[in-house]
């Protein structure tokens, strides 16, 4: 199928900007849609990706699971006449092997990947996953394969301004689908506090107590049914020994247009926005990084779209504020 590949016009001023959700593959423009050849069908992958510190180094995790594809409606008329688009399939210079070798993202030598969400065996086509990187400005690659159409993935690379890709690849069945947008960290400025991107995790279980233990239960859709509950985690960086922060945890009518409009880490909650929990959270005992997680319940939320707020006040500095759009589904 003929889809739009392109990102939005804003990736030609900086692509580090490009937002979750805005580097879609519908067919706006049918001139400019293509099929490649290792992969007619093409499919969103929803995903989770969140940055943490490490060092003056930027670790991103990205969790993923393949959207359920939904037919979209085409005009067959108008893209059988339309002469500007390009059949790529009619290079004949080129045997099917080298296109796909050419073309394919997932064709080069596999690297030990790190994956850390264990799926049990399924009886289906294999399927080849990665997360890749692309410095905006010197244009370096980085990436991680592996295995399987869900899991998580987590790559370390130093601080700058990227394009990230999650992609899941079916040879056999010549499906793929991918999650591409920008993403950006600086370093963080000697003296000053600093907190991570919200990260949302499956409920149940004890709470983690870093990082490590969160990951393996990292939603890659944040979509939560009502009266379920989930857990939400995020790091501090920058603390002063015995440091205490106030912590209020609230939720937006909205999803990431709500955030992309008001500033995701700049806005504070809206005065009338439900407050789900406050509390008072003592300083470390020693200095470096800090983990902290919650479990939540939000039985009275009617379904729809919302954004859950965390905003961090430390004595003396200024307010931290981070955010993540989630659904609540019946």
């Amino acid at each position: 199928k003929s889809q739009e590949f392109l990102p939005p016009d804003e990736a030609l001023e900086d692509p580090a900007q490009i937002a979750p959700g805005d580097w879609t593959l519908e067919q706006r423009r049918p001139w400019t849609g293509y099929a490649p050849p290792y992969a007619p069908d093409l499919n969103a992958l929803e995903t989770q990706v969140a940055r943490f510190r490490r060092g003056d180094s930027l670790l991103v995790v990205g969790a993923f699971e393949p959207q359920e594809e939904e037919q979209p409606e085409t005009d067959t008329r108008r893209q059988s006449m339309n002469p500007r688009i390009v059949d790529v399939r009619s290079r004949r210079n080129e045997s099917r092997g080298e296109r796909q070798a050419r073309s394919n993202p997932f064709g080069r030598i596999q690297e030990e990947p790190v994956p850390f969400l264990p799926e049990e065996p399924e009886k289906t086509a294999p399927v080849q996953s990665g997360l890749f990187l692309i410095d905006t400005e010197t244009g370096t690659h980085h990436e991680v394969l592996g295995e399987g159409p869900r899991g998580a993935f987590q790559l370390l690379v130093p601080n700058g301004r990227y394009i990230i890709g999650v992609e899941a690849f079916s040879p056999d069945d010549k499906r793929a689908w991918r999650d591409r947008h920008g993403l950006w960290q600086d370093p963080l400025v000697l003296g000053l506090a600093a907190v991570s991107d919200l990260l949302i995790l499956k409920g149940g279980g004890n709470l983690p107590e870093s990082l490590d233990e969160a990951l393996p239960t990292a939603m890659p859709v944040t979509r939560i049914r009502t009266g379920e509950s989930f857990k939400a985690a995020w790091e501090l960086y920058g603390l002063r020994i015995g440091e205490s922060a106030s912590v209020r945890i609230g939720v937006d009518r909205g999803g990431e247009g709500f955030i992309r409009r008001l500033g995701q880490f700049l806005r504070v909650l809206e005065p009338d926005a439900p407050v789900v929990m406050t509390y008072e959270d003592t300083g470390p005992d020693v200095l470096g990084t800090v983990f902290r997680a919650v479990e939540l319940n939000l039985p009275d939320l009617e379904p729809g779209e919302y954004t859950l707020t965390v905003e961090i006040e430390l004595s003396g500095r200024e307010p931290m504020v981070i955010a993540r759009p989630i659904v609540i589904v019946p």
